[in-house]
């Protein structure tokens, strides 16, 4: 008999591949040097069989044939489908050859009858048709008194003869229950996860769980944290110096700020935010990447940038300098889409209250995107941010196809004043009755537009 049929009241019985390891003898795929997780596998195998007579035939995985079948204890053919099994097993040839035991026509009692028959449920015998769902496996329709009474006067071949059920057995939904919190209707085995995620709570920042920082200023003790511990975020600027004659503790979220505002007032003014609280987890310091200016030069040969753009550069590093603070500095947080960088900014605002500004780079779609502008609208931020990025990670910038002559990078356009070539061009151009200017001075230089 093959290992995959096991006779009623015995049990599917595990195989030591090592000392530690167990396995499974049905699934060569499947180990564990846990027991309870083994018998809880062996326990699926014979919750999922068909039963036939005193056997459950469980699933094989063996190389027996491809993909997952039964064997039919009766004859040497193997079955894919579930539900096809049962139907084989009900008109097996090989059937034929057994025949059951006599029973005496007076003997026909109920009592006797149950048992004869396997358990069944109590639903009515026309729902099912002879199939009976027990724990998600089939069994065969039990068998009645009439044709065991007729045994005595039939021939062998007659004997034992099955009818195909009719209809096929409906498996029961999963059971739902009610959540104790909000009282919504979910499935049972969704309500510890439900629980967990929905009325569990923030959790507590640990050594184990915290919020990944990084410090960019250390002299005004100015950090990169990240916003949420879930997916990417734009990281945020926190302040915590403890040092000299002011101590600043500080978020630039409002969200924080409000939080903390809310605690002073209440009493316990010594609760802080997570992304002060994770500070106390940060062992990386940021280094800065000082900018040189022959890569401006660079730039505006290649119409990245024109003058006014390339003296805006100039004018931010010379005052981050006199500071004796950095200009930009790169942050390094674990994404692979997106590069961040922390820029310095003098004027503080409503948006701005910690001096710095976080400017991110999305490396797919090639776009930069700072707080402090509007989408598609430029700011010596981002043109601090393509000056680093031009040296540090020039093959980003130069990969990137140009959607115009005049601009390799992103999707916005640099306009350019025409010269005597493209004047030349243009009045050659016109209809004959149109008056060509005499030059073409009336031209207005619009700042390059960056998209976000």
């Amino acid at each position: 008999m093959h290992p995959s049929i096991v006779l009623q009241g015995a049990s599917l019985g595990r195989i030591f591949l090592s000392s530690l390891e167990f396995g499974c003898p049905l699934c060569p795929k499947f180990s564990s040097t846990i027991e309870v997780v083994i018998q809880k596998h062996l326990q699926n195998h014979c919750a999922n069989a068909v039963q036939f007579q005193d056997k459950f035939i469980c699933r094989c995985n063996n190389s027996c044939r491809d993909g997952s079948h039964f064997h039919c204890p009766l004859c040497s053919k193997t079955i894919r489908r579930k539900l096809d099994m049962i139907f084989h097993v009900t008109g097996c040839p090989k059937g034929c050859d057994l025949v059951p035991p006599p029973v005496k026509p007076e003997s026909s009692s109920p009592q006797q009858t149950q048992s004869v028959s396997p358990p069944t449920s109590s639903a009515p015998e026309d729902s099912l048709a002879g199939l009976v769902s027990v724990e998600h496996s089939y069994t065969l329709p039990a068998p009645t008194s009439e044709p065991l009474q007729s045994h005595s006067s039939s021939s062998p071949e007659q004997a034992v003869t099955a009818e195909a059920p009719t209809t096929r057995a409906t498996r029961l939904p999963p059971p739902r229950v009610k959540c104790p919190h909000c009282f919504i209707d979910i499935f049972k085995k969704n309500l510890v996860l439900h629980i967990q995620r929905k009325h569990g709570g923030p959790k507590d920042i640990t050594a184990a769980y915290h919020l990944k920082s990084v410090c960019v200023d250390k002299s005004r003790g100015l950090y990169a944290v990240q916003k949420t511990a879930c997916g990417f975020s734009v990281p945020v600027h926190v302040q915590r110096k403890t040092w000299g004659p002011q101590h600043v503790t500080k978020c630039e979220m409002q969200k924080c700020q409000q939080y903390h505002l809310l605690a002073v007032q209440t009493g316990p003014s010594h609760r802080l935010c997570q992304h002060i609280r994770s500070l106390d987890y940060c062992e990386v310091t940021a280094t800065e990447e000082p900018l040189q200016h022959n890569v401006l030069e660079e730039m505006l040969e290649n119409k990245f940038f024109d003058e006014s753009d390339v003296a805006v550069c100039k004018k931010r590093q010379q005052e981050a300098e006199e500071a004796h603070v950095p200009l930009s500095v790169l942050v390094e947080l674990g994404s692979q889409t997106y590069i961040c960088l922390s820029i310095n900014e003098p004027e503080l605002s409503r948006f701005i209250s910690l001096g710095r500004v976080m400017v991110s780079y999305n490396i797919k779609s090639n776009a930069l995107h700072c707080h402090c502008a509007k989408t598609q609208i430029s700011c010596p931020h981002k043109y601090i941010s393509m000056w680093h990025l031009f040296q540090t990670h020039r093959e980003l910038l130069l990969s990137a196809p140009p959607t115009t002559t005049t601009s390799p990078v992103d999707t916005h356009s640099v306009s350019h004043p025409p010269t005597a070539e493209t004047e030349r061009t243009t009045a050659a151009t016109l209809p004959e009755d149109v008056t060509a200017p005499t030059a073409l001075t009336d031209y207005y230089h619009l700042p390059p537009v960056y998209s976000s």
